[in-house]
């Protein structure tokens, strides 16, 4: 029985997990600055988000299709990811309603201290 090619698999998911990453902390730098031009090219890049998502859990899927993984582990491995990477995207629609409220002029009602 094959073994699962996790290469493609666990590069989509690392690359998901560093989107997310960091379009959290440019969303948060664009909502505590104000910055709608940043904001507008987060909440643009939350499809990419989306896509990868799909296509990771398409891969996942084709695995699982083509014949039953050799072992649990790799079983267990293949359903974590398909747990996990819906969490990344909904992590990703944090990173755009962050975004969405950086106009929204928010960020001048925090105090010094909660903004850092």
């Amino acid at each position: 029985m094959p073994t699962v090619n996790f290469e493609k698999i666990d590069q989509q998911v690392t690359h998901l997990f560093a989107m997310v990453s960091e379009g959290v902390a440019a969303a948060t730098a664009a909502f505590l600055a104000g910055d709608t031009e940043a904001a507008r090219a987060l909440v643009a890049g939350d499809q990419s988000i989306d896509r990868l998502q799909s296509s990771t859990e398409d891969l996942v899927e084709q695995e699982l299709a083509m014949s039953l993984p050799a072992d649990e582990v790799e079983l267990r491995r293949l359903v974590s990811i398909l747990r996990i990477v819906p969490e990344l995207e909904r992590s990703g629609d944090l990173v755009e309603h962050i975004a969405l409220r950086a106009g929204q002029g928010l960020a001048s009602e925090i105090t010094p201290r909660a903004r850092g």
